[in-house]
């Protein structure tokens, strides 16, 4: 039994160095992305403003943004993804986002709102239990950390994009079997409990506010213009009672974090008589992490949002710290139908900085193109209406934790009544 408890406590602590590098919390799995596109991008997420059916979770404002032209999207893992290469650890996500975008009814309520649902687990595998008085075999019991994820967001599109969110995550956390307590009775290494999340996104549409009458010539049909948009993002996560199993004298606390970033945008975009396709399109996302957690002895205290934050150091230096981890990334999509991604992470616990990439294949491109070629009501409609995207990724890229991750997308838009 000890041996067992040993191994899975390594593995746990292991999990957690590389997920986040912060060890004064429980439970770090709860400050992992759950998008497969975001772990090809060094985890970004809090200024997210593509489409990523699972982007919500770690700023739930996103909903809110996303709801404008999606009522329905959804991510489902192609197959449970092998955490850190070896341990025998897997991770998998499902969800999915219901949106609609008011104003398209209501003409005078420039409002959207959409709603997330969201379920993840990290699974430490099956272990053996053994009697409490012998090495006996007594049984087998499964080790995990998992937990599902209710979140609401609400958009405002008045000359800029304003976004709002709030989540709700109840977790539960089983790290053993059943172990002998000191009045003698067995209770089960499992613990339950809930935390929220809040969020705030802004876009500013630069190519609608300055650049709307720019666009050249190409010939009587065809004419392009350039795209710019500017976002930035903050969100504050985990935020909860502590956790314990067995002694609530020996409780830790969850990984309540905050996040603060910006992305830029710039394309190209194609309009052929009124159809519009983007040719070419580039995104840079920066994103600093601060965990809101310090220890003093046996005491927990908890910090003031971004408290550690040096803005000049770590969002336009783009250097990480003792205090914080920074992430950026790129994007590149061409013809709306390929995204190439790229990113890292450093600072705070890393004597490394672990890379990523990734790709998605899109069909929204494809019948962008279709639909301006043929005079087709099926093509039109798929068109307007549905997307297929398939995602592959890989987290800290070519070292002893690499892990890959696939999913397949869908979206539903642009319905209204």
């Amino acid at each position: 039994m000890k041996s067992k408890i040993i191994s899975l406590i390594i593995s746990v602590l292991v999990c957690t160095y590389s997920i986040t590098a912060q060890g004064e919390a429980a439970i770090s799995v709860l400050s992992l992305t759950q998008s497969p596109q975001s772990f090809g991008m060094g985890q970004v997420g809090v200024s997210f403003t593509k489409d990523d059916p699972a982007a919500f979770y770690l700023n739930p404002a996103i909903l809110g943004y996303q709801a404008w032209e999606n009522n329905f999207s959804s991510t489902i893992y192609t197959q449970k993804a092998d955490w850190l290469s070896g341990l025998g650890v897997t991770y998998n996500v499902f969800s999915f986002n219901l949106g609609y975008n008011l104003k398209n009814t209501f003409d005078y309520l420039p409002l959207a709102i959409g709603f997330g649902y969201s379920t993840a687990e990290m699974d430490y595998g099956t272990f053996v239990q053994t009697d409490p008085f012998s090495p006996t075999p007594i049984g087998t019991f499964n080790s995990y950390d998992k937990y599902s994820t209710y979140s609401l967001g609400l958009g405002l599109d008045y000359y800029v994009r304003l976004s709002l969110g709030v989540s709700i995550k109840n977790i539960e956390s089983k790290l053993g079997g059943q172990v002998l307590t000191a009045d003698s009775t067995l209770k089960e290494v499992k613990a339950e409990i809930s935390a929220m999340d809040y969020g705030f996104l802004m876009e500013v549409p630069i190519s609608s506010l300055l650049l709307e009458n720019v666009n050249w010539k190409i010939d009587e049909r065809n004419f392009v213009s350039p795209k710019s948009n500017f976002a930035f993002g903050f969100s504050v996560n985990n935020i909860g009672d502590e956790i314990y199993y067995i002694d609530p004298n020996q409780s830790d606390p969850l990984p309540r974090t905050s996040r603060l970033g910006y992305n830029f945008n710039f394309g190209i975009d194609l309009t052929h008589n009124n159809s519009k396709i983007n040719l070419i399109d580039y995104t840079f996302f920066a994103e600093a992490e601060d965990i809101l957690i310090k220890r003093n002895l046996n005491e927990v205290e908890y910090e003031s949002f971004m408290s550690d934050l040096d803005f000049g150091k770590n969002l336009i230096n783009l250097e990480g710290d003792q205090n914080i981890i920074l992430h950026k990334a790129h994007m590149i999509e061409l013809f709306e139908m390929i995204k190439l991604t790229s990113g890292s992470y450093s600072g705070r616990g890393f004597g490394y900085i672990p890379k990523s990439s990734g790709f998605a294949i899109s069909s929204k491109g494809v019948f962008k193109i279709l639909n301006i070629l043929i005079n087709n009501t099926i093509v039109k409609f798929i068109n307007e209406h549905i997307v297929l995207e398939y995602v592959k990724s890989t987290n800290s890229k070519g070292n002893q934790f690499e892990s890959d991750f696939s999913s397949f997308n869908i979206y539903v838009k642009n319905f209204y009544f």
